[in-house]
């Protein structure tokens, strides 16, 4: 009898194939070349750094806006770690506006992310966030990352927040990241 003369053995043969077929086609994706695409590999080992957040405050005149950028000297840089705490700087009277935050801009594309409240006007609640854990990743790029917070007009008098925290930096050795705050947007 003929080792091929059977369905079993025609069966095992096609799934052999296919298995081969599989792996070659998966050889050739990965040793296949993107047309391009920019290498970003580290060229050096990578450092994780503590940098502060410096104060941005949004003032009691609602709405107000406070941008928060992270600029690296020389290439890629990942946020690890994002974390921003709110303070009042002046006496609470509630209701008053309520203060956001957001992901807006990664190496000058606009973005749309979902809003992180920070400070709830109606209750008072004060809720310092990681931003990168809110969004689920490291949140990377090639040269600049910018965050926009807003405190929007609430029912009563508005109060001035002040936002403060530190970022963990992922880059290359020499690559320096520092993070500004601002009340106009980056360019």
């Amino acid at each position: 009898m003929n080792w091929f003369s059977s369905r079993e053995s025609r069966v095992a043969f096609a799934a052999l194939c296919g298995i081969a077929a599989g792996v070659l086609a998966v050889m050739a994706f990965h040793t296949s070349t993107v047309r391009g695409a920019e290498r970003l590999a580290p060229r050096g080992p990578l450092e994780l750094t503590a940098v502060p957040i410096p104060t941005a405050t949004l003032s009691a005149s609602t709405p107000s806006t406070a941008w928060i950028t992270a600029t690296s000297s020389s290439g890629p840089f990942c946020l690890t770690g994002f974390v921003v705490s709110p303070g009042l700087a002046s006496t609470l009277t509630l209701p008053t506006g309520t203060a956001t935050i957001q992901l807006q801009i990664i190496d000058n594309y606009g973005l749309s992310h979902p809003e992180i409240t920070l400070f709830n006007g109606v209750t008072g609640g004060i809720t310092p966030y990681d931003i990168v854990l809110s969004y689920g990743n490291q949140i990377c790029a090639k040269q600049t990352i910018a965050f926009e917070a807003i405190e929007y007009e609430g029912p009563g008098p508005g109060t001035t927040i002040d936002l403060f925290g530190q970022a963990m930096v992922l880059a290359e050795h020499g690559n320096t990241v520092t993070i500004t705050s601002s009340t106009a947007q980056p360019q």
